[in-house]
């Protein structure tokens, strides 16, 4: 097995604790097909796909977009190898999610330096609570994390959610603290 393959392996094995991080379930592994990963839960449907010819990525993109829709996918996660405004352009249309192939050569989220985020949904009865014990007006109000951020994007966080985050303390033990989900100002 040469390198290249061992780390496409280590990459899918990232993915899929992505997707479980997402509460995917009935997760469809494909090693030869033009997706890589598909879920079909209900409401709840994704597909993964990895591209990495950049050379013709914005026809490939298009190709599968029109194969993609056939099949009633709602959003999309595309793995590519070097960032391009191109294929930023490209995606903004669809329900798609980009990924650099460097971002998922390691799961972020068990980092020795990172500490345990929980994603609370904006829609959820907990954001009610946070406001009540905080005295918040809106949650506008908590220290902001942005979209970009390599958690936020890993959990798939949106402007709106907040996230948990258990600290650790050499004092206190642990603590939680709250970010809100921002979308970044450019």
């Amino acid at each position: 097995m040469d390198s290249f393959s061992l780390q496409n392996d280590k990459i899918d094995e990232v993915m899929k604790e992505l997707l479980l991080s997402r509460k995917y379930t009935n997760i469809i592994y494909h090693k030869d097909k033009l997706y890589r990963f598909s879920c079909f839960d209900g409401e709840k449907q994704i597909l993964v796909t990895y591209m990495f010819n950049k050379k013709k990525l914005p026809v490939i993109f298009k190709k599968y977009m029109e194969d993609f829709k056939e099949m009633n996918y709602k959003h999309i996660i595309v793995l590519y190898k070097k960032p391009s405004t191109l294929f930023n352009k490209i995606v903004q249309p669809y329900n798609v999610e980009l990924f650099c192939k460097s971002f998922l050569e390691f799961n972020i989220t068990k980092h020795v330096l990172v500490p345990k985020h929980t994603l609370i949904k904006k829609d959820s009865k907990e954001i009610d609570d946070i406001k009540k014990t905080y005295q918040l007006f809106k949650l506008e109000q908590l220290p902001i994390i942005l979209e970009t951020d390599p958690v936020s994007k890993f959990y798939g966080a949106k402007e709106g959610d907040v996230f948990t985050i258990d600290k650790k303390s050499r004092t206190n033990g642990t603590y939680k603290s709250y970010r809100y989900v921002s979308k970044p100002v450019y």
